[in-house]
């Protein structure tokens, strides 16, 4: 059965809002920290590790951009509910789970164990 592309094109752009909003605040608050005035060495250790915390997240997220904007591309493309691997369906079942999956389970699975994907 196939899913209502429309909804999925509007949930991968409501997810894409939402990550890059993340992003910022992010961006934001690890800027501000250590600016509060005064800081010991433990102050400035905590800071550290936060802001590298921060700049992982905004890592994951950035990645997660790119994987929903490909997804929409994708949908533009009419490839979107196809697996880049094998060409099979990806499952109407995966894709509202993960709705920027490229993979379908078998491939990803597969790939996972060759280490060569992160979707």
């Amino acid at each position: 059965m196939a899913m209502n592309l429309e909804n999925a094109k509007e949930t991968l752009i409501q997810m894409k809002r939402d990550l890059l909003e993340a992003i910022r605040q992010r961006s934001e608050q690890s800027n501000e920290l250590g600016r509060d005035g005064a800081q010991d060495s433990a102050d400035e250790a905590n800071n550290d590790n936060l802001r590298n915390i921060m700049i992982e997240m905004n890592d994951r997220d950035s990645r997660k951009v790119r994987l929903i904007e490909l997804a929409l591309d994708r949908i533009e493309k009419g490839e979107y509910e196809t697996c880049m691997e094998c060409g099979e369906p990806i499952g109407t079942e995966r894709l509202e789970y993960r709705p920027f999956a490229r993979y379908c389970r078998d491939c990803k699975e597969e790939l996972e164990q060759s280490k060569e994907v992160d979707d």
